[in-house]
């Protein structure tokens, strides 16, 4: 009957939204920590500089700058940051993690226009996609990720 197979789609939508509520939580839980803070603390004249670098090419004249979505994974792209457990496809899902949700995505792109604050959540996220199956503190993974790819983000 449509009843019960509603009911089915509903249950399935249900586990996987569930499975990615879980996640969401997990990542925050994992990087909302002092010692991440802390090695946000040690780059973020390199990390504000990339993201100066590597951002506000499709803002519009007269507007704040943004990073968008294309310039996001371009960076990924061209640190190296795309290994087997994070594929390039799962780019915009890190990008998304980065952003705040906002109310209106009708009328306004703003939902696609990440900010220095959204850049370093959404790099958090990054490093928290690749390290899947990998033990240790979230804080060790992006020092290490970060002492990695920004000098070649800055000089490259």
């Amino acid at each position: 009957s449509i009843s019960a197979a509603l009911a089915r789609l509903l249950n399935a939508l249900s586990m996987a939204s569930e499975a990615r509520i879980a996640e969401l939580d997990d990542f925050l839980h994992c990087l909302h920590t002092e010692a991440v803070d802390d090695v946000y603390k040690r780059h973020s004249i390199a990390l504000e500089t990339v993201y100066r670098k590597c951002s506000g090419r499709h803002t519009p004249p007269g507007s704040p700058s943004f990073m968008s979505y294309i310039e996001f994974q371009e960076l990924l792209d061209f640190v190296n940051a795309f290994d087997c457990d994070f594929p390039r496809t799962r780019a915009g899902f890190a990008f998304r993690l980065g952003m705040m949700t906002q109310s209106e995505e009708s009328y306004s792109s703003r939902f696609q226009e990440m900010t220095f604050l959204e850049f370093q959540h959404a790099m958090g996220a990054v490093v928290y996609l690749r390290a899947r199956g990998r033990v240790g503190p979230l804080a060790d993974l992006v020092d290490a990720f970060f002492s990695t790819i920004l000098p070649i983000a800055l000089h490259g």
